[in-house]
């Protein structure tokens, strides 16, 4: 019905990735610290001189299902700390009874090797998002 009516533009497709309980590879670092965010969700840090140099937490949340990002500031990359803070944060919510989810992009290769370092694998589901403009319908003349 909206075939025709919406202009589609910066459509972007990623991977739905989650972790497999038996497979998860748990990791232990003692710069990792494991907090809670503001709105109470685990969130794990790695700091040094009062920076945080790497970060993972919860985008969203449902009874089951957590959202999670990372990220690590370009100094620090290649020390293996995105990794443990993803660890830290994929432990807390299995813990929990929630499964994390984590969404990779097509091309982004260091971040699709990290999280199936640990045990995520590719669920087949896609999430797409994109720009879109409505033109309304078309009338027939």
């Amino acid at each position: 019905m909206v075939g025709d009516s919406l202009e589609i533009s910066q459509q972007r497709i990623l991977r739905i990735y989650t972790v497999d309980p038996t497979r998860f590879r748990s990791e232990m670092n003692i710069m990792v610290q494991l907090r809670a965010a503001p709105d109470g969700t685990p969130r794990c840090v790695v700091e040094a001189d009062g920076r945080t140099l790497a970060s993972a937490g919860v985008n969203w949340k449902s009874p089951g299902f957590a959202e999670i990002y990372v990220y690590t500031e370009p100094e620090a990359r290649q020390r293996g700390w995105g990794r443990s803070v993803v660890a830290c944060l994929t432990e807390a919510l299995l813990k929990a009874g929630i499964r994390p989810v984590y969404l990779v992009e097509n091309g982004h290769e260091a971040s699709r090797e990290l999280i199936e370092k640990l045990g995520y694998y590719d669920s087949g589901s896609r999430h797409v998002y994109a720009d879109a403009v409505y033109r309304g319908l078309e009338t027939p003349a």
